[in-house]
C-alpha cells in the first residue's frame, strides 16, 4: 500500500511540473507573438529574442494532465530541452512522439501549435490551441496562445473570448492584457484597449523590452483617443524603459512625426489621421523562442 501510495505522490509531482514547464513555454511564446503583433506601423526588423516574461503557474493538476502516460511526458520534456538548445526539428520529433502516445495530450498539442506558430503555420497552430483546449478547457495558456493567433491573423473580435478566459485562468499574467488590448485596438473599441493596456503595465513586466514595448502600445491607442500629449508622456516612458531597445526606436520615429506634424500648425489632413485595424501590421515571420 506504502509503494502505490508513493507511486502516484510521485506522479503527482511529474505531472504538476510538466505543466508548469510548459505553461511557461507557452507563454514565453506568446509573448514573443504580442510583441510582434504591438508593431503597427512598422517597418523595422524584430528583435533578436523575443521579451522575458513572469512564471507562470496552474493551481491545479488537470486530469488530462494525470492520464498521459509517462513516456509521453518524458517526450514532452525531451522536446523541451530540444527547444531550449535550439533545435526544433527535434522538438517536433519528441512532440509527435508524445502525441503518438497519448493522441488526447493537451500540452503536448499546446507545444505543437507553439512550434508550428514559431513557423507562421498559423492555421495549424489555431487547429492545435483549439485541440489542446477540446481535452483540457482548464488549460489557461492555450487559450492565451489561441487569442494571440486570432490576433495575428487579423480575427480581433474573435480574440477577445479566449483571452477573456485566460484572463480568468491567468490573472497575473500582464501578457493576457496585451493580448486583449491589440484585440481591442484592432476591432476599433478604443477606450477598451486603453483599459486592458494601462491593466498591463500596472501588473508591471519585469523585462525592459517588455515595459518599453506596454508604453508603446498604450502610446499607439492614446493616439488613436487623439490624445496626442498623453501619447507623447507614454511614448517618452517607452524609451527611458529601454533606451537602446526596439520599441524605443519605435516610439523615437513616433515623436519626431508628432513633432513635425506639431511644428506646421496645421490640422492634420485625413491620410494623416489614426485609423484602426489598418494600422496593425501582421507580425514579423521570425519568432525566437526565450530560454528560461
Amino acid at each position: 500500500m506504502r509503494v502505490f501510495v508513493r507511486r502516484v505522490i510521485n506522479r503527482f509531482k511529474r505531472g504538476r511540473q510538466a505543466v508548469t514547464r510548459c505553461l511557461l513555454l507557452a507563454a514565453i511564446t506568446t509573448s514573443s507573438v504580442l510583441i510582434a503583433g504591438a508593431q503597427m506601423n512598422n517597418s523595422g526588423t524584430m528583435p533578436e529574442r523575443g521579451p522575458a516574461i513572469p512564471l507562470l503557474h496552474q493551481a491545479v493538476v488537470s486530469t488530462n494532465e494525470l492520464q498521459a502516460p509517462k513516456e509521453a511526458q518524458t517526450a514532452v520534456h525531451q522536446a523541451r530541452e530540444a527547444q531550449e538548445r535550439g533545435r526544433y526539428p527535434e522538438a517536433r520529433k519528441h512532440i509527435a512522439r508524445a502525441l503518438e502516445i497519448y493522441p488526447k495530450y493537451a500540452l503536448a498539442l499546446e507545444f505543437r501549435g507553439i512550434l508550428n506558430l514559431r513557423e507562421n503555420q498559423l492555421e495549424e497552430a489555431c487547429s492545435d490551441f483549439q485541440q489542446a483546449i477540446e481535452y483540457d478547457p482548464n488549460l489557461g495558456a492555450a487559450y492565451l496562445s489561441l487569442g494571440a493567433v486570432y490576433n495575428r491573423l487579423g480575427h480581433f473580435e474573435d480574440a477577445v473570448v479566449p483571452l477573456s478566459r485566460a484572463a480568468a485562468m491567468l490573472p497575473a499574467a500582464w501578457t493576457v492584457q496585451y493580448e486583449m488590448a491589440l484585440a481591442y485596438l484592432g476591432s476599433g473599441k478604443y477606450q477598451a484597449a486603453l483599459a486592458a493596456i494601462s491593466q498591463a503595465a500596472e501588473k508591471n513586466p519585469v523585462e525592459p523590452d517588455n515595459r518599453s514595448s506596454v508604453f508603446y502600445t498604450k502610446a499607439r491607442v492614446l493616439l488613436e483617443l487623439n490624445d496626442n500629449p498623453a501619447a507623447k508622456a507614454a511614448f517618452e516612458q517607452s524609451i527611458r524603459q529601454d533606451p537602446k531597445g526596439h520599441f524605443a526606436q519605435l516610439s523615437q520615429e513616433r515623436l519626431e512625426r508628432l513633432s513635425a506634424r506639431s511644428s506646421e500648425k496645421q490640422p492634420p489632413t485625413l491620410d494623416e489621421l489614426p485609423s484602426h485595424s489598418a494600422q496593425i501590421d501582421k507580425p514579423q515571420v521570425r519568432i525566437d523562442f526565450v530560454s528560461y
